[in-house]
């Protein structure tokens, strides 16, 4: 009775170990091989140009940059404390 007793156990243990890994591997890793040759050709990442297109991309946009100055001022004001939190959220 105890060798069937382990035998399922040690049949339970590959099972609980084997669906996660399934899982990742369906959902995340099988998706993942697909979708960097597709990235690769929508971006043009190969292309003479490719480096100038990631500047771009990459690049702060122009709205983005006083916002970020006003945000600093505006932190450094509140002395980073907690108190001063409610104050930095009036800005979004």
């Amino acid at each position: 009775m105890f060798q069937i007793r382990g035998y399922f156990q040690v049949a339970y243990k590959h099972i609980i170990d084997t669906v996660p890994q399934m899982v990742d591997f369906i959902f995340l890793k099988a998706p993942g091989d697909d979708l960097m040759p597709f990235l690769i050709s929508k971006l043009a990442l190969r292309t003479e140009y490719s480096n100038v297109r990631c500047a771009m991309n990459l690049a702060e946009g122009p709205l983005l940059v006083p916002r970020e100055k006003k945000v600093e001022s505006k932190e450094r004001e509140v002395g980073g404390g907690l108190d001063g939190v409610a104050e930095l959220w009036d800005l979004v």
